[in-house]
């Protein structure tokens, strides 16, 4: 694993080379550097918002990418509280589970697999700081600033696979100015406690500190009617630490820590679709969860996710540019105890341990002229290692007379080194067009040693051993034109390629890596405001998606495969408009059609349910090859409709009510490539009713989740044995408090 020692001369290294900056400084003035988002220009009308989506603080109408952005207070009047939510009030956006992993993905392009060394393609940055452990994407946003949903490729700034977008997540940071504090405290169905506090302290006029905590419990909303208990309950806790420095009007240093704990049942496959598991060919009759939100398992599944990490970001400003280096590094452990089988049989249970160690190193070089060319340079080196050790246990891999053994067992380990280089260039030809122009060099080097154990008669056979290694590297252009219709009108025209670097599949003993996925993405659109009281952004988009990574299964129930799906096609288009009709009331609306379709797939793999010669189900699933060329893409819903109603309104005391329902309409989608797993639409509706004190100081809510109790798959895994299925969470409503200052 990564010595912390690495770390710190990665970061001694970054503090020398902006020290030797500093000191070559003798005059000029600027304002201070900041990480956070900047107060928008004089004449900032209606509609804008501040944006970081090209590593420079701009307003959302200028930046020709589709975005959508939320703050903090947006979010929570919306019930939107962890990553999966923003599905919600996002078009395009689709959050999906893969046993413990999130995965998101965004108009149609996501991962399929999650083990060790294999990231997801749309990337998560919190802070900036890239998040490779998708079991970590579960995540509560307790101290939260704000959050940027990046559409289509964002190699050359973003890098790490970002092939579909990426996901922006900024957290609070101390403040120079004042002490400011936020904590909240709430209770809501199935006995949830969640408590969230932040508080910023300047220790000096140039150092201030802040401190960020979260805590949740619940009695968890399933019940197996075996174990006869409630089940899939959440156990969380963390933290996050800051310290700002600026010891002149120049420099600005920024230290962060975080850690975090959690133990989510709620999050895993917890019943077969339709009963449909293979050991109802050896027990007809066995006891099955049917019902939503209900299991039959001989375990209680445990899922315990802790990571930890750290960052330094130095910024400098040298004149003519500002220099940024960010050094950060991460360590991620997960447990998990799943029953594999489904049912009260103890004849398929799993262990799994992950781990991954991260620690990254990014320079840029930004210019800060206020001429018609601007321009920006960096340079990132990243090193990832992981292991994953993966136990199978019980009697359906071994002879009926046999006791249960470990019928399986994987020790892979991944080490990946990644370095990139990239630049942009901005010029503004006239003052309403522009174009942008900028690349990504980048170079992975990833490396897999992998041996299996397998015991199906009691005796252990010789372990096998592979080590391969390979090298990819990938060239990721973007040029992007923008025309100022209005002063608050942009419409702009992009091509840019996105690139996920070819991986070896840790679930298995693939000697060899699968193929690089690229994508070449043009888009077109237009956003801003034409009225004081009207704003929206629409674009049109077309990709050509080569080398799809796909996570299939091998001869056993828990052998998985990962090899590219040749082609696919996917275009459509998306739209999103907010306007104020009357003093207090904001009406926001969402619109995205997204076509993917394989248009090159032979030899995939379909899924039907088991049956005998006259067609009579068995238990569990069969496998069949075929070409699924021409079929719909997984995961990927063709209409998405979100909608929001808010309200604000004065009471006689001088405090303020602020009502709030949102909507969110998903179209039918497919699970597997053979579409023969469908979710049905399904319609998502959040409610709540907030007062806020005259001082601004108080508030208390009462709220609502899902309050008409939609059911829908939140997460499935199809393999031999079953189709394991997490469903959705139940309505769920509940009060709240804060206090602010």
């Amino acid at each position: 694993m990564l010595r912390l020692s690495r770390i710190g001369m990665l970061a001694c290294a970054s503090v020398m080379v902006i020290s030797h900056s500093a000191a070559a400084q003798t005059s000029g003035q600027s304002a201070p550097p900041s990480t956070q988002a900047e107060q928008p220009p004089e004449g900032q009308t209606f509609g804008d918002i501040i944006v970081t989506a090209q590593r420079r603080n701009e307003l959302q109408r200028d930046v020709p990418i589709s975005i959508t952005a939320f703050n903090s207070e947006s979010l929570a009047k919306t019930g939107v509280t962890d990553a999966r939510g923003l599905m919600q009030i996002t078009p395009g956006l689709n959050f999906q589970q893969f046993g413990s992993s999130a995965q998101p993905l965004i108009r149609g392009i996501g991962s399929t697999g999650g083990s060790v060394g294999d990231s997801s393609n749309v990337s998560i940055y919190i802070d900036g700081v890239y998040q490779p452990f998708q079991a970590a994407n579960f995540l509560r946003f307790g101290d939260l600033d704000r959050i940027e949903v990046l559409k289509g490729p964002q190699g050359t700034l973003f890098g790490r696979n970002a092939a579909g977008g990426a996901i922006s997540i900024t957290t609070l940071k101390p403040s120079l100015d004042a002490a400011t504090g936020k904590f909240s405290a709430g209770y809501s169905r199935f006995n949830e406690v969640e408590l969230n506090g932040f508080v910023s302290v300047p220790l000096s006029d140039t150092v201030a500190a802040s401190l960020s905590g979260n805590f949740i419990r619940n009695d968890g909303f399933r019940r197996d009617i075996f174990l006869n208990r409630d089940v899939g309950y959440l156990r969380s806790y963390g933290g996050r630490a800051k310290l700002l420095i600026e010891p002149d009007e120049r420099t600005s240093i920024l230290l962060t820590g975080h850690y975090r704990w959690s133990n989510d049942l709620g999050s895993f496959g917890n019943q077969p679709l339709d009963g449909n598991t293979v050991i109802r060919r050896t027990v007809p009759d066995i006891l099955l969860a049917t019902e939503p939100n209900t299991s039959a398992l001989s375990i209680e599944t445990v899922n315990k996710v802790k990571v930890y990490g750290g960052s330094l970001s130095i910024e400098r400003d040298l004149g003519f540019a500002k220099l940024t280096s960010l050094t950060a590094f991460a360590n991620a452990r997960q447990f998990v105890f799943t029953d594999s089988d489904l049912t009260p049989a103890a004849n398929l249970q799993t262990k799994i341990n992950f781990g991954t160690d991260m620690i990254s190193q990014d320079l840029t070089l930004t210019s800060t002229n206020e001429g018609p060319l601007k321009w920006l340079l960096g340079g990132t080196y990243y090193r990832e290692q992981g292991f994953l050790i993966s136990y199978t246990y019980g009697g359906l891999f071994t002879p009926a007379a046999a006791p249960p053994l470990t019928a399986g067992r994987y020790v892979p380990e991944v080490d990946i080194k990644a370095y990139a280089a990239f630049a942009e260039l901005t010029y503004s030809l006239t003052d309403r067009l522009t174009v942008i122009v900028g690349g990504r060099f980048s170079n992975d080097k990833p490396s897999y040693t992998g041996s299996t154990v397998v015991v199906a008669t009691g005796q252990p056979n010789p372990a096998t051993r592979v080590s391969p290694s390979d090298s990819f590297s990938s060239f990721t252009p973007r040029v992007a034109m923008r025309y100022a219709v209005t002063p608050t009108l942009n419409a702009y025209a992009s091509y840019s390629r996105g690139f996920k670097s070819g991986v070896f599949n840790s679930n298995g003993l693939q000697a060899t890596a699968v193929k690089p996925e690229t994508v070449d993405a043009f888009e077109a659109g237009m956003k801003g405001a034409v009225s004081p009281t009207f704003s929206f952004d629409a674009s049109a988009f077309y990709y050509d998606y080569k080398n799809l990574q796909q996570l299939s299964f091998g001869t056993t129930p828990t052998t998985l495969i990962l090899r590219n799906a040749a082609k696919a096609e996917i275009y459509g288009f998306e739209a999103n408009a907010t306007a104020l009709p009357l003093p207090g009331l904001t009406l926001r609306g969402g619109f995205a059609y997204v076509h993917g379709e394989y248009k090159s797939f032979p030899g995939a793999q379909g899924f039907i349910p088991a049956t005998n010669a006259s067609g009579v189900p068995i238990g569990g699933n069969a496998t069949f090859i075929f070409d699924a060329s021409g079929h719909p893409m997984i995961r990927t819903p063709r209409v998405q409709v979100n909608g929001t109603v808010a309200y604000e309104t004065g009471v006689a005391n001088g405090g303020k009510l602020n009502f709030n329902l949102t909507a969110s309409r998903t179209g039918k989608m497919y699970h597997d490539v053979s579409s023969n797993t469908v979710q049905p639409a399904f319609t998502v509706v959040n409610a709540s009713i907030a007062y806020t004190t005259p001082d601004e100081h108080w508030r208390a809510s009462i709220w609502g989740n899902n309050i008409f109790d939609e059911t829908y798959i939140a997460g499935i895994l199809i393999s031999g044995t079953a189709t394991a299925v997490t469903y959705s969470k139940p309505a769920t409503y509940g009060v709240k408090i804060e206090y602010m200052f």
